[in-house]
This record gives structure tokens, C-alpha cells and sequence, in this order.
């Protein structure tokens, strides 16, 4: 079994000479600000230090911290400074909730789910805003987690990114909870992009879900969406990878400019209304003449014999072949024999 050093049971500080820092100043602070940052005299962390603490004569004081990330400085007891130390970071122990410090980008109010921005969105990279489902970059993508307390634009404070969060109530115990379209709120139904935030352990209160990864719906070659906040797949809507072929039964809409290479095969024929002639097949060397109605399927025409021009039958009946044509055609045939002749 792997063995670990016994940590330092005190914390203790010695001046640049080596000597014990007796009544040193401890000060702690948000890692990267001036924010005080607290800590405390006991595990439990019902007891909070004065900030900055005081050392003993022997250079040593009981410093516990939470799970955050630090910035110390040392000073010796007329207040001269011995070091800064920035980023110091405190892993959370198996039962302590995991509060890193944030900057607000808006307004926020405690429970709300938040993100940190990448700058999408003419968002400020780095600060935390409140998620919404409906965009990627705004839930699935980046870190998420709940604000602690509320917070106002370019505050600082804490986000909880894993332990049991306080939420806005009241939720249902033993529920999970996902993004949601609503700016910073959470629900039973997933939104757009799925997230799920965690399981709900009171009312008030939720254990916050540690990513893991979700097996897919349906069977193979299916493509994902989601189904009431799961993976779904359907049989009606495949993709091959061997062959790049997608596969859709039913009817497709399409919102805008579709773009294909390749062919495309279709179960049923195209129809009129919809820029296709609305048969599978043509008569060979046929002509293809207007439907019955309107949008009806287009018809086609046997070839007449050699010489026949093909005249109309009128209203409700296609065109036929007949020899010559009609006897408006007989005379301009005369005409242009005496004219060219």
C-alpha cells in the first residue's frame, strides 16, 4: 500500500535569518486579488482566524483552509513583508464542498447556475455569467457550477463546482435537474444542450454530478438527439460511416439552402409542388406534359409516328399525334410552298 509524508500539523514561519517568526502576520487573500479570503482554527471550519493571523513566539499557528485557492503573505510583526505567495490551491477533502473564487460578469443572484465565459458572445473572457441551454457556449461547453451569494457586474465571490449547492426552490428530491432556456435556472427537462447539473437532495438543495459519460440511444448507425433529455436514436434516421450515406424516413423540411454532393436517393418521387415531376419514371423518347390538376404528378407521351405533330385534344384530355396537324396547318403549309418555291 502507498504511504504519504505526514503533512505539517502547524503552520510555521521563519524570518530570513532562519529564526522562528515570533508574532509574524499571516494574511490570506483570494488567490490573485486583494479580497480577504478566510480561514479557520479548526476542521470543521466553524471557527474563522482573525486576518491576518498571528503567529506565536515559536513562529507557528493552526491555519485551516477551505476549499479555495490562496494568496499569502507573510510579514514579520512590524509589518515588513517576508513573501507573497499567489495560487496556493486547497484540494477539498472527500466531504467538503469545492468553492473556487469568481469575478461576475452580470448581475447575479445566489443559486443561480453560472459558466466561465471564453468570450463568446461579446462576453469578457474569464468572467462568469449565467448559463442558458439554448447556446453551447453558454452550458455543455465551458466549466458550470451555482454562485454562492449574490453578486453584482465585476464582483468578486465564489462559484461551487462540485459538493451539495444551494438552489432557488423549492426542487424534488431525488430528481436530476439539467440546464434549462432560462437564463441561470435549472429543470427536470433538459434544454437544447444537455447538461445535468445534479441530483436533487432536499428541497432546497442539490448534490452537484461529476461529469461521467452517457451511452447512446437507440441501436448502431442511429443519430443522436435528444429525447426528453436523454440520448435518443430512431430507426428512421441513420448514418453508415462505411459509405457516408444518411438515411431519413419521412418528411424533411428545410429552412434554408441545402448543399449536396453526391447523389440522393429518394423513396418516393418528387413532387410538383415541390420542383420534381412527381413520377418515378418516363415513357422513353415520350414527351412529359402538365398533371390532371395543378400540383398533380406529370404525365408522359408516347412517341407518335415520323411526321406527326402532336395537337391539342383541349381542356381534360392530353395531346395526341395527327398527321399534318390541323387544317390551320395545311394552309400555312401551302403558303410557304407558293412562297418558296
Amino acid at each position: 500500500m502507498a504511504a504519504t509524508v505526514i503533512p505539517m500539523p502547524k503552520f510555521m514561519a521563519f524570518s530570513d535569518a532562519g529564526a522562528p517568526l515570533s508574532a509574524g502576520l499571516v494574511y490570506t487573500y483570494a488567490a490573485g486579488t486583494t479580497t480577504p479570503l478566510a480561514t479557520y482554527s479548526d476542521s470543521d471550519l466553524t471557527t474563522p482566524n482573525a486576518n491576518p493571523v498571528v503567529l506565536d513566539s515559536a513562529g507557528r499557528a493552526t491555519i485551516y483552509l477551505t476549499a479555495s485557492s490562496y494568496k499569502i503573505v507573510l510579514k514579520n510583526s512590524a509589518g515588513a513583508t517576508v513573501y507573497t505567495q499567489d495560487n496556493i490551491i486547497a484540494a477539498a477533502p472527500y466531504n467538503v464542498d469545492l468553492d473556487v473564487p469568481i469575478t461576475a460578469g452580470e448581475a447575479l443572484t445566489a443559486g443561480q447556475a453560472i459558466y466561465l465565459s471564453d468570450g463568446t458572445g461579446s462576453r469578457t473572457a474569464g468572467r462568469w455569467y449565467l448559463t442558458d441551454s439554448d447556446t453551447a457556449a453558454y452550458s455543455t461547453l465551458p466549466i458550470t457550477g451555482f454562485v454562492t451569494t449574490a453578486l453584482a457586474l465585476g464582483e468578486e465571490g465564489s462559484v461551487r463546482l462540485l459538493g451539495q449547492a444551494t438552489v432557488p426552490g423549492p426542487v424534488s428530491v431525488g430528481l436530476s435537474y439539467y440546464l434549462t432556456g432560462t437564463p441561470g435556472a435549472i429543470g427536470t427537462t433538459a434544454g437544447t444542450f444537455i447538461k445535468n447539473m445534479g441530483t436533487a437532495d432536499s428541497t432546497t438543495t442539490i448534490i452537484m454530478t461529476v461529469a461521467t459519460s452517457a451511452s447512446p440511444g437507440g441501436t448502431n448507425t442511429q443519430v443522436q438527439f435528444n429525447d426528453s433529455g436523454s440520448f435518443g436514436g430512431d430507426a428512421g434516421f441513420t448514418f453508415i460511416k462505411a459509405t457516408d450515406a444518411v438515411a431519413i424516413v419521412g418528411p424533411l423540411t428545410v429552412g434554408g439552402t441545402l448543399g449536396v454532393t453526391g447523389a440522393v436517393t429518394l423513396a418516393t418521387a418528387l413532387t410538383v409542388p415541390n420542383g420534381g415531376t412527381g413520377v418515378a419514371t418516363q415513357q422513353a423518347y415520350g414527351v412529359l406534359v402538365g398533371g390532371t390538376t395543378a400540383t398533380g404528378a406529370m404525365q408522359s407521351i408516347v412517341p407518335g409516328t415520323s411526321g406527326f405533330v402532336l395537337t391539342s385534344a383541349g381542356t381534360g384530355a392530353l395531346p395526341t399525334w395527327a398527321v399534318g396537324g390541323t387544317a390551320v396547318d395545311d394552309q400555312n403549309n401551302i403558303l410557304a410552298t407558293q412562297v418558296f418555291s
